[in-house]
Order: C-alpha cells, then structure tokens, then sequence
C-alpha cells in the first residue's frame, strides 16, 4: 500500500488534501505514481493504487456513482461549467445545455458524498487542472 504523507483519507481511500477540486490532487498522485513507475523509480506493487484512484473516480467508490460527466453510473450533471451550463445565471437554465463528456468535477472532499449542484462549485466545477493528470493516469492504464 502507498502511504499518504500529507491529510488524511476518507473511508473510500480518497486523499483528501483540499476542499476545493480534491480530485485534481488525487488524479496528479495517480499519475505521478504511473509515471514513477514507468522510469523504474517505485516498483508496480504501487500501480494498485494508482489504478485504485482511477477506479474511484469512475464510480468504484462508496457512493457508486461516477465522478467524471457522461460516463459510468449516475455520472455529475450539473457540472460547474459555462460552456456546458450555457445559461445567464449558476439557476438558470436548471439543467446543463451541452454535456462536456469526460471531463473530471472537483469531487468529495472529506466523506464520500458527492452533491451534484451547479450552485456547489467548490465540488462540481471541472477545470483543466483537475483533468490534465487525470487523463495521463487513465491513458496509462
């Protein structure tokens, strides 16, 4: 098992680092421990739990719902995003226009319950910072 030197970890094995986007610093530890690997740095035995971060993030978590927006089962819907929201305030239109297939929302933060509220931006915002690593992680799976 990989130890986590820095917070604490929900019962689910989700790091929990910060409030805001938790995900991102779960997908970059992911990816960093893939490509540790990858240079000979740590052995594979570390790789379950790369792999087990992924899988949590796709919906192998207690809640048993995806993490990523048009994927798996209950995926988020109500991604904080304007281009998938399209709307003239976070209330208006109540459902998201466009879907934004993949793309990673900021996830739980100290528990294992994720709220799919627009209006809850610190959990469901996506940002280019919580996918980038992520997505390195998943394609070296």
């Amino acid at each position: 098992d990989v130890e986590v030197a820095v917070g604490s970890t929900t019962a689910g094995g989700l790091w929990n680092v910060q409030e805001w986007g938790n995900l991102r610093y779960n997908g970059n530890e992911a990816f960093a421990i893939r490509l540790a690997n990858k240079l000979g740095i740590v052995a594979d035995s570390y790789n379950v739990h790369a792999k087990r971060v992924i899988d949590y993030m796709l919906g192998s978590n207690p809640a048993g719902r995806s993490l990523v927006v048009g994927f798996g089962n209950n995926p988020p819907v109500q991604a904080h995003h304007r281009s998938a929201h399209d709307g003239t305030s976070i209330t208006t239109p109540t459902a998201n226009t466009n879907i934004i297939y993949g793309a990673l929302v900021g996830g739980p933060y100290n528990g294992d319950t994720y709220y799919d509220d627009r209006s809850n931006y610190v959990v469901t915002e996506v940002a280019t910072d919580y996918n980038a690593l992520y997505t390195g992680a998943l394609a070296s799976l």
